[in-house]
């Protein structure tokens, strides 16, 4: 059953997908109207599913579950992931590298190579104020708070 992202509780299960490229707005429209059909007939065990899904800074695609009606089972899971691959393959991008993180630096947003982020803080390709994105958190709520930390305190940033 579908609900807006924004709707979902602090408490709602995440899955964060990073696309390898940022999307135009007519792949934005696409992502957004597909992910409402199929959170719209997302299940589990032949249960509705509560969820909703975004593409946020036209470069993420976010699925979220508010589990405390009914929670996610292996099959469902399934079912997003083939959704997220369906979606990558549809609009010719890659959802599932995780070797590159998304850097947002001032207004510029980019996506480079985890293994290179080092090396760009001390060469100043990247400033001390650029964010980068945890896009491993559980939940909705650490989402809002833990999402986009400081390169230099990011799991990647080699110190």
């Amino acid at each position: 059953m579908f609900t807006p992202f924004n709707d979902l509780p602090s408490h709602a299960r995440v899955w964060i997908y990073q696309a390898d490229r940022l999307l135009d707005d007519t792949q934005v429209s696409v992502l957004e109207n597909a992910g409402r059909e199929f959170a719209e007939t997302w299940t589990a065990h032949q249960q509705a599913l509560l969820a909703g899904v975004a593409v946020l800074q036209h470069l993420f695609l976010v699925i979220g579950l508010d589990e405390s009606a009914s929670g996610a089972s292996g099959c469902s899971i399934d079912a997003s992931a083939k959704f997220v691959r369906e979606m990558g393959r549809r609009l010719d991008v890659n959802f599932l590298d995780r070797m590159s993180v998304a850097v947002k630096d001032g207004k510029s947003l980019r996506i480079v190579k985890g293994a290179d982020l080092s090396g760009m803080v001390e060469s100043g390709s990247v400033t001390s104020h650029a964010v980068t994105f945890n896009n491993l958190v559980g939940t909705k709520g650490q989402m809002e708070t833990e999402w986009e930390v400081p390169v230099k305190e990011s799991w990647v940033f080699d110190r």
